[in-house]
């Protein structure tokens, strides 16, 4: 099963929530967690 499948199937049960998935010391998200997070991010350091 690969990682995004398994991002796919968190979202379908956890639909409201932010998905970060740790590979070794970095973080990764997909689909439109990444809008989101870039988004508050900007909102955030500003």
């Amino acid at each position: 099963m690969s990682i995004l499948n398994i991002v796919k199937t968190v979202k379908e049960i956890h639909e409201e929530e932010i998905v970060f998935v740790k590979i070794l010391k970095f973080y990764q998200l997909h689909g439109k967690n990444t809008y989101i997070v870039s988004y508050l991010s900007v909102k955030i350091t500003n």
